[in-house]
């Protein structure tokens, strides 16, 4: 057993190194077990270079935290920030020409982060009460 490194009893990641698995073609391959529980054979090469650092869960978290959203895609506030957006930013929109050719923007923290804009928005005076509008004080100033 000369020749290699023993990774026996260290971690990588979310893996701990059980013990040395059977070589396959060649190559040097350890027993692992992960955090999560699961067992998995890694190979030596991948666990050094940091390539594998669970037995799958951890993609499998990371996909679940990109997929997670605000929870407000069909709320009233939501739809207005996607008005605000498409009015300014999409030529292709029938109210570009009145917004966003005409030069106005959408404040940049904005632009791509909903829970910015909510955060904001809903500090104001008034937020969510009956009969209340969300608008520029300038018609030709910006969203900000």
């Amino acid at each position: 057993m000369s020749g290699f490194k023993n990774l026996a009893g260290m971690h990588f990641g979310k893996l701990t190194v059980i013990s040395r698995a059977e070589n396959k073609n060649g190559r040097v391959h350890w027993n692992c077990i992960c955090d999560c529980g699961t067992a998995c054979v890694v190979m030596s090469k991948h666990l050094i270079s940091g390539h594998t650092q669970s037995c799958g869960c951890l993609s499998l978290i990371k996909l679940a935290e990109r997929a997670c959203t605000h929870q407000m895609t069909n709320t009233k506030i939501y739809q207005t920030w996607c008005g605000i957006k498409t009015r300014c930013l999409n030529p292709n929109c029938k109210q570009y020409r009145n917004y966003g050719g005409r030069g106005i923007t959408i404040f940049s923290e904005w632009i791509n982060d909903f829970t910015a804009f909510y955060n904001y928005v809903s500090k104001l005076p008034n937020y969510g009460e009956k009969g209340y509008t969300l608008d520029r004080i300038d018609n030709n100033g910006n969203y900000e």
